[in-house]
């Protein structure tokens, strides 16, 4: 049987105890949880293992942005630019090359202040404005 609890976020947490197993995800809608754990508990009394949420199966950052405009065509509302949020992504050293070599002083080979001995640095910033 499979219990659901409301958190204070308002998302939806399920647990499903069966036949020794024990396995637990968080939904922001009742219905998408209810069905999870009715295919969980099916699952597991056919002998195999649950399968994760569509959340828990993204493996790439695309994937994510499609779920989001999937979910936000569901529920009625338009996809577009917002000034209360953005993505930022920064890559250093894109060809992945080696820094030049160069003698300093502190004996590093290569000239901090124009190269990097890390390779390639992806990172990305997101910033919300309350």
């Amino acid at each position: 049987m499979a219990t659901f609890t409301k958190l204070k976020s308002g998302s939806w947490r399920v647990q499903v105890r069966r036949k020794g197993r024990y396995v637990s995800e968080t939904f922001l809608r009742r219905e998408d949880a209810r069905r999870w754990a009715t295919e969980s508990e099916g699952k597991i009394d056919r002998g195999g293992t649950p399968v994760a949420s569509r959340i828990a199966r993204l493996s790439t950052f695309r994937e994510l942005i499609d779920l989001h405009i999937d979910d936000m065509k569901e529920v009625g509302r338009n996809i577009g630019r917002s000034k209360a949020a953005s993505l930022a992504i920064n890559v250093l050293n894109i060809a992945d090359s080696s820094p030049p070599f160069y003698e300093t002083a502190l004996g590093t080979g290569y000239d901090p202040a124009n190269a990097n001995p890390l390779g390639r640095v992806v990172s990305f910033q997101l910033i919300k404005r309350w």
